[in-house]
């Protein structure tokens, strides 16, 4: 994204958001001076689903998301990673301010506001969290803790880590029981349908994060054809505000120039670079040919039957850290490849 368009993109952002209430260097200060276990978890209670965030669909940077019309088994294992200073004092996409010292959360998919323990796989710590706003939007990350959350799970200083997320009803706090991996990262029961090509452009991005009406007067997050899945309040009524928060437009997908990375060579389960799924064993290894050398490292692939029907995923990995997920993911873009996500094994 050009420089411009990012700027235009975060300027709409900050109007929507409003002025932070704490400055970067007050949160900062403050950071040094709580310990994060000190911080309690979040209590799960019956509340109703917010009036924003909860369209029945949202586009960010030119990737389109379902939200989803409930949490109930939802159990999903990937990379974790935070937000802080930046973001501290401005609004989150369900309309409260979000705080780097609150236990809350970002997720992409979720309805808002979702309870949900987070486990640390690599050192078993976890936590309860609500989540209240949008993202990550980088790298396939699956969710985006406040400092203080991660800074519990020993994560912060990290930056990103392996994670399980559960989904918590307050009806019925007991935890679910173990979930078989699959070859993503999300578990829920039902998946939603395939979206359809999204035809708006950067502009209608931009509005999207501001909250500002499409061109032909509708919604933003409604100018796009849905995928079929409807938030609904309890009295199944559709939310209809905008799903982004202000921290969308400041987080345009870099992976070159991120720096914190995350050991995961000795956790389990291992993470890959699926580059795709294909019925024909001789297209998979045709494709799995083509990127061992467009890469210049080996790839893989792994055959399994779902339905009675063969699949054969090419893979690369296992991978050692997020951040070498989120080159390789950019790499594969770059070369045609946009399909290719990180996956857990």
């Amino acid at each position: 994204m050009r420089a411009s368009a990012l700027g235009s993109l975060v300027i709409l952002a900050l109007i929507a958001g409003g002025c932070a209430t704490k400055s970067p260097t007050d949160a900062t200060a403050q950071r040094r001076a709580i310990d994060p276990d000190s911080v309690p978890d979040a209590v799960p209670r019956v509340e109703p689903y917010s009036r924003y965030g909860n369209p029945p669909s949202y586009e960010v940077f030119g990737k389109r998301y379902a939200v989803l019309p409930s949490s109930k088994d939802f159990v999903q294992v990937g990379v974790a990673s935070w937000y802080g200073e930046d973001f501290h004092g401005k609004r989150a996409s369900n309309g409260e301010t979000y705080d780097m010292f609150a236990m809350t959360a970002a997720h992409k998919e979720l309805p808002l506001p979702t309870y949900a323990r987070v486990t640390n796989l690599e050192n078993g710590r976890s936590i309860v969290v609500r989540i209240t706003d949008r993202g990550p939007f980088v790298g396939d990350r699956v969710i985006d803790l406040s400092w203080v959350a991660a800074a519990k799970l020993r994560l912060a200083n990290k930056g990103t880590g392996l994670v399980e997320v559960r989904a918590i009803d307050p009806l019925d706090p007991s935890p679910l029981p173990p979930a078989e991996l699959d070859t993503g990262t999300r578990l829920a029961k039902a998946e939603p349908p395939a979206p359809k090509p999204a035809a708006t452009g950067r502009a209608a991005v931009a509005r999207a994060v501001a909250g500002e009406p499409a061109a032909d007067g509708r919604s933003a997050s409604k100018a796009e054809p849905a995928l079929g899945v409807v938030a609904a309040k309890p009295n199944g009524s559709p939310t209809t505000a905008p799903a982004a928060s202000s921290r969308t437009a400041a987080r345009a997908p870099a992976p070159a120039a991120r720096t914190a990375t995350s050991a995961l060579a000795s956790a389990s389960p291992r993470m890959f670079v699926q580059v795709a799924a294909l019925a024909s064993r001789e297209n998979a290894d045709r494709l799995r040919t083509k990127v061992a050398k467009d890469l210049g490292r080996p790839a893989h692939v792994d055959a399994s039957e779902t339905n009675g029907r063969a699949l054969h995923r090419v893979r690369v990995g296992p991978l050692r850290s997020a951040d070498e997920a989120d080159l390789l993911v950019a790499k594969l873009e770059s070369l045609g490849l946009g399909q290719a996500r990180v996956v857990m094994d």
